[in-house]
């Protein structure tokens, strides 16, 4: 079975994971720390999802690929990157399939084609790291620029908060 995964927050208040446009409802100040992920980027918060109809701020967003893998992928591409990370791992039957999308990721910018209507069977068609991720880590380390880690990596986005109470939740080095 193909699992989601999302890190676990350093500064997790409650039992709920809220998109980035609902933190801020909830919790202004983490809200703006979040936000600082986005500098020089702050205009993908505005970009519109297709088949969901909200904005990026407005979902999670799921890692379809095992972390340990990206983790591993960065490592081979240059980076220094050690210690543990925790990560939960969700169950993709816990998610209202009305409420996600997938998305390829298969471009820089975002098109139509690059999203489809969640299914768990397809899940397992994106559970790799797909080549270019790995190009462009190698790209990145090799012209001295720190990756962005979830570039070209598959994700499942998700339109609600999800508690994260009883999630499973798994160490990565």
């Amino acid at each position: 079975m193909t699992y989601l995964y999302h890190r676990v927050p350093e500064k997790l208040h409650g039992k709920i994971l809220y998109p980035l446009n609902q933190l801020k409802e909830h919790y202004p100040k983490l809200y703006n720390e979040e936000l600082s992920k986005y500098k020089g980027r702050e205009h993908i918060l505005k970009d519109k999802i297709p088949i969901l109809n909200c904005l990026w701020g407005e979902v999670l967003h799921f890692s379809i690929v095992n972390p340990s893998n990206i983790y591993s992928a960065l490592r081979e591409a240059g980076s220094k990157i050690q210690g543990k990370t925790k990560w939960y791992k969700i169950d993709p039957k816990k998610l209202d399939k009305n409420k996600a999308v997938i998305y390829s990721y298969e471009s820089k910018e975002f098109t139509d084609k690059d999203f489809e209507k969640y299914s768990i069977e397809k899940l397992d068609t994106y559970r790799e790291l797909p080549i270019k991720a790995k190009e462009y880590y190698k790209f990145s380390f090799h012209n001295g620029k720190k990756p962005l880690l979830f570039q070209f990596v598959p994700h499942v986005l998700y339109n609600s908060s999800l508690n994260v109470e009883d999630l499973e939740i798994v160490e990565i080095e």
